[in-house]
């Protein structure tokens, strides 16, 4: 299921089937083919959810199903079976019709389907490492849970999935920051032919973000988790191994994501275990492109080009308890991180630096 996102998405999407529905799904004594209407839904029930991801006019992010997407449905003797949807290559929807074989009543369902899952109760997830390359590599960390509404005139099963991971979406600023940005001219000291000899930094790309806890406080955030696919919107990701640590690659290994009018943004999935005034600590890197203009006595001019790896650090605090299912805005301005102008090639800023407006306003997805 590569959905389309309304603002980011997590590595497994699961979906949890409530039982609480009065009416019942097709009840079959032996396995046969049965049709699951597949809603996608956000935290607060509006249709924009995901599996194929669209940005949309600057807001936000929006899911949809895609031919390739896969979901796991539980009966209620715990055995899982795999549905498909039924759409065509290259087409999208946010209301999919899924078939599959199953024996009973539907219990429970999750995305994206995974065949090594036996417990619907445990189903497992991690939140690791990541790689950003754009909004459609997002899919690759969704993470749902269905709720069963009933059935609908035609008898298929009424599903609606949630997600319930949580997404930051980072908006980082490199205007005036020092590690990005340097200029210096100098003239050689020779009073017959001097030359001149002019060195510009200038932003090129962010190559990766790590990204760790700064406080010993910190709720979980990272690491192995199971979820209750059974549990319908009240699912919650439970840690089974927690890690303090991710690191984020940007664009491909050898080039980052390019720096357009000194500003880059991403999304990162964590899981929604961080509260009110935790603390991440944040290692930004990055590529300068460094150009060395010489100007000789008569204007005659050479140049060399050459790529500088530099480092930003900071301490992000939060300003809210985060919420499943939500994406939140993180701006983060460079020029805000104190900086030794004098040592722009390697350039770390104040271990101690708070971001005032730390977490953005929130939105689903």
């Amino acid at each position: 299921m590569r959905n389309k996102l309304s603002y980011i998405t997590l590595a497994t999407a699961l979906l949890g089937l409530s039982a609480c529905s009065s009416d019942e799904g097709p009840s079959l004594d032996t396995q046969s083919q049965v049709t699951i209407k597949a809603n996608l839904v956000t935290a607060n029930e509006n249709r924009n959810s995901r599996t194929e991801i669209l940005e949309l006019d600057g807001w936000g992010l929006h899911m949809a199903w895609t031919s390739t997407d896969q979901i796991g449905v539980f009966n209620s003797s715990n055995s899982q079976s795999v549905f498909t949807p039924n759409l065509s290559s290259g087409t999208t929807a946010e209301t999919a019709y899924f078939t599959g074989n199953v024996s009973g009543e539907i219990s429970a369902a999750y995305y994206p389907y995974s065949s090594s899952v036996t417990d619907p109760t445990a189903i497992p997830y991690t939140i690791g490492n990541q790689t950003y390359s754009g909004v459609s590599s997002l899919s690759d960390t969704d993470v749902k849970v269905g709720v069963k509404n009933g059935t609908t005139d035609d008898g298929e099963y009424d599903i609606d999935f949630y997600p319930i991971a949580t997404m930051l979406y980072f908006i980082v600023n490199t205007d005036g920051c020092t590690a990005f940005n340097y200029t210096s001219s100098e003239t050689s000291s020779s009073d017959y032919w001097p030359t001149t000899t002019t060195t510009t930094i200038e932003p090129y790309t962010l190559s990766s973000v790590k990204i760790q806890d700064a406080s010993k406080t910190n709720g979980i955030w990272a690491g192995s988790f199971t979820f209750d696919a059974t549990a319908g919107t009240e699912a919650t990701l439970v840690s089974d191994t927690p890690s303090d640590k991710i690191t984020v690659t940007l664009g491909s290994s050898s080039t980052g994501l390019e720096i357009s009018s000194n500003q880059v943004a991403f999304y990162v999935a964590i899981a929604p275990g961080l509260n009110l005034q935790d603390k991440l600590r944040l290692s930004i890197i990055g590529k300068n492109k460094k150009s060395v203009v010489t100007t000789n006595y008569w204007g005659q001019t050479s140049s060399t080009s050459s790529y500088v790896e530099v480092q930003v650090h900071l301490t992000l605090t939060l300003s809210q308890t985060l919420k499943k299912g939500y994406v939140y805005t993180v701006p983060l301005n460079l020029s805000r991180a104190e900086e030794n102008p004098t040592d722009y090639e390697y350039v770390s800023g104040d271990d101690t630096w708070k971001l005032d407006s730390s977490i953005g306003d929130e939105e689903d997805y």
